[in-house]
């Protein structure tokens, strides 16, 4: 086996590692999405507890409110963030068995059809896998940016809510 062989062999082997990860990527970014869904939970129904208080501050409401607000905003990035699933895996055996078939017919008349049938196999093996690593990078960027935003609006709330209950903690607090 030549250099040139080895480089291509060692390429297209971190091509399909790096194919691989973006595509278990979007499994790891769905996870963080759903626990970032519980805390917006957990708080959505601190934020319940606290508003249904009698005789609350202007200042406490208005906290409330906006860490209602960060907390609906944290949640339509979430569930967008959730929307992205479709990703791009690897042709199926029975689209590659097509493929093949299709390949037959067209290098048959050729001396050695075997090595160019598995030339050309080989060359639209990687540019798909290319195509689906760019492609699923992109997927997982978009994701990955939803899930910091809804991160990002979720803290905001948790700081709402804890200033709002270390404010109902203080005695002398009236508001």
């Amino acid at each position: 086996m030549s250099a040139h062989d080895n480089l291509l062999d060692a390429l297209r082997a971190d091509a399909t590692k790096l194919d691989d990860l973006y595509y278990q990527l979007a499994d790891v970014l769905d996870v963080k999405a759903s626990i970032i869904l519980v805390l917006v939970t957990l708080l959505g129904t601190i934020s319940g507890q606290v508003l249904a208080l009698k005789d609350l501050s202007p200042a406490l409401k208005y906290l409330q409110v906006l860490s209602v607000l960060s907390l609906g905003i944290a949640v339509v990035l979430t569930i967008l963030a959730l929307r992205i699933s479709r990703f791009y895996g690897s042709p199926s055996p029975e689209d590659w068995a097509r493929n093949l078939s299709d390949w037959q017919d067209h290098y048959a008349p050729y001396e050695h059809a075997g090595d160019l049938i598995w030339e050309h196999f080989t060359a639209v093996r990687d540019e798909l896998t290319l195509e689906r690593i760019k492609l699923n990078r992109q997927l997982t960027q978009k994701k990955s940016s939803l899930n910091r935003w809804a991160l990002r609006a979720t803290t905001c709330a948790l700081a709402f809510e804890f200033l709002t209950l270390a404010l109902l903690a203080l005695p002398s607090y009236s508001g």
